[in-house]
């Protein structure tokens, strides 16, 4: 608060401009800030679907020919027993 009073009505209509400045800047601001990350967030679950599921079966793939490769190494698969 201004000590002198005749200040006081300035200093009201600084503050009032402010937080009318403001109040339109966040709204604005804040809508592109939301599209932004739901736009991000989309981009990321497609970037999982399209570039980890791929990754990850061809590692699996991997570990299966492995496995195979180990089991032809210690001698002929055996049959699973029909019991």
């Amino acid at each position: 608060m201004p000590e002198d009073p005749a200040e006081q009505p300035a200093a009201v209509d600084i503050a009032t401009r402010q937080r009318r400045v403001l109040s339109v800047q966040s709204r604005r601001w804040v809508w592109w800030l939301l599209g932004a990350a739901a736009l991000l967030w989309l981009a990321n679950a497609v970037a999982r679907l399209l570039l980890i599921n791929p990754l990850s079966m061809r590692r699996q793939r991997r570990r299966l020919e492995a496995v195979e490769h180990a089991l032809h190494v210690q001698g002929t698969p055996r049959a699973p027993s029909a019991s």
